[in-house]
């Protein structure tokens, strides 16, 4: 606690509390702690935090907590969406390298059957113009993927989303 703290007043040490009292309209000011001294020796305040009145701590702690928890989701959410944005790519970027193997490979009758070709006997009917499926495996790139969603062509690969 500071000393020279007038009473009915407290001293709130959280980063980020002077736009949550400025959104509030609560009366405060920042909490002047001590001195830095910078080149030349002149004296920067060091601030710390806000002094507010007691009967506004409650309010202004807990819009301080539910700005942070939306902040946490907030980075969440971001952390998310760049992970699946990651998986997206790698997924488009095996799909393309087996159109590309398919397309440009030099021998492939003496290649197996579930790479780059569909055997006689275990063709993909139901997905023989669906460019996901290519050599019995089911890829999913560009943003098809839906949560929870499971995708296969017989005797292929299969991808399952999750949710984390």
């Amino acid at each position: 606690m500071l000393a020279a703290l007038p009473e009915g007043t407290v001293h709130l040490r959280f980063p980020g509390l002077v736009p949550v009292c400025k959104d509030l309209g609560v009366d405060f000011a920042p909490a002047v702690v001590g001195f830095e001294y910078a080149r030349g020796g002149r004296g920067v305040p060091k601030c710390e935090g806000v002094v507010v009145c007691e009967e506004n701590e409650e309010l202004v702690l807990a819009a301080y907590f539910e700005v942070q928890q939306h902040r946490a989701e907030a980075a969440e959410e971001k952390r998310r969406r760049e992970a699946e944005a990651g998986w997206r790519s790698l997924l488009g970027a095996v799909w393309k390298r087996v159109q590309l193997s398919k397309r440009y490979s030099e021998d492939t009758e003496a290649a197996d059957p579930t790479e780059g070709h569909r055997a006689e006997n275990n063709a993909c009917s139901a997905h023989e113009s669906d460019p996901k499926c290519v050599g019995g495996e089911s890829l999913i790139a560009g943003g098809a993927v839906s949560e929870g969603t499971r995708e296969r062509c017989h005797g292929g690969l299969q991808l399952e989303i999750e949710d984390f």
